[in-house]
């Protein structure tokens, strides 16, 4: 099984190890350094101040850490995807080994039936045929 926990990187540095990224600031690592991501950032308090370079940044923090969930939840997705074909596959090996090896001859009704009514008339007749002794009547 592949470990099911990452650790993650607070932006004060603290090492978290769960499945999902924490709802807080962290520091990805890619292959050239170091990327900020924040969950929840806020807008400028002053509406009427023009884009800054810091809200842009504020943007493409969140879109760091929103990608980073995505991501994750890709992995388990793909995890939960093995092992259910991994179930399936396991399954299907299972109804194969339990098919019999044959299918056992089956006598349908009708025959049945007459196969019956020959065993009776059989009988039937072996009966009459049976010589019964006289009883001896009693006498008084």
């Amino acid at each position: 099984n592949k470990k099911s926990t990452t650790t993650w990187t607070t932006s004060d540095n603290r090492i978290i190890k769960t499945i999902y990224p924490p709802s807080e600031k962290l520091h990805i690592n890619i292959p050239n350094g170091k990327i900020r991501a924040a969950p929840f950032k806020l807008q400028a308090e002053n509406v009427n101040t023009p884009s800054t370079t810091n809200e842009t940044n504020k943007i493409v923090e969140q879109n760091n850490y929103a990608n980073r969930h995505l991501q994750t939840l890709d992995s388990q997705l793909s995890q939960i995807e093995i092992m259910i074909q991994k179930t399936n596959d396991e399954i299907k090996t299972k109804i194969q080994k339990t098919k019999s090896l044959f299918t056992p001859h089956t006598i349908p009704q009708t025959q049945i039936k007459q196969l019956q009514k020959q065993t009776l008339n059989e009988v039937n007749q072996r009966l009459q045929e049976l010589i019964i002794p006289d009883t001896p009547s009693s006498s008084s």
